[in-house]
């Protein structure tokens, strides 16, 4: 699904645990291909603050990318820290892409009713227009982010090695 030309986020979330309580903390790398250039764009921002973006030109680099990779998902001390929890969730499609595809929907039902698209619009039509703006931000609304996979590991962390 990355060739699509939507954008697939993966989004990290960690969770430290030890003695001295537990820390969180979180990362995404955005995998989107160009279409027009053949070309994969990869952005990945983690818990440090250190942004990247980077064009690769072929599935093969971006899978190298990925075992080369390494995201700081939480900041703080490492002392103490017995069991980290991590999650992955791998969304279909960006958060300005959900927006985009929501504004462009918005405006589309907002539009002067030139047409009909047969009995729905009909009965929408047919409502107070109040009804019809509550049906239209319901559909807006609806589309979301939902992610199509998600994974979690539950780590425990070996005394004295470096992390």
């Amino acid at each position: 699904q990355l060739g699509t030309g939507l954008t697939t986020s993966f989004a990290f979330e960690a969770t430290a645990r030890g003695a001295s309580g537990k820390v969180k903390g979180a990362a995404r790398v955005d995998v989107r291909y160009d279409l027009w250039d053949e070309v994969y764009i990869v952005t990945r921002i983690d818990a440090s603050g250190h942004a990247a973006r980077v064009t690769l030109p072929s599935f093969e680099r971006l899978a190298e990318w990925w075992r080369d990779a390494r995201l700081v998902l939480i900041r703080g001390p490492a002392a103490g820290v017995e069991t980290v929890d991590v999650r992955l969730k791998v969304i279909p499609f960006s958060q300005a892409e959900q927006l985009d595809t929501q504004r462009w929907f918005s405006q589309a039902l907002s539009a002067e009713k030139s047409g009909s698209a047969g009995a729905v619009s009909d009965a929408v039509e047919d409502q107070p227009e109040s009804f019809s703006q509550v049906i239209n931000l319901l559909m807006a609304t609806s589309i979301g982010r939902p992610s199509l996979l998600e994974y979690a590991w539950k780590l425990a962390v070996p005394q004295g090695k470096k992390r």
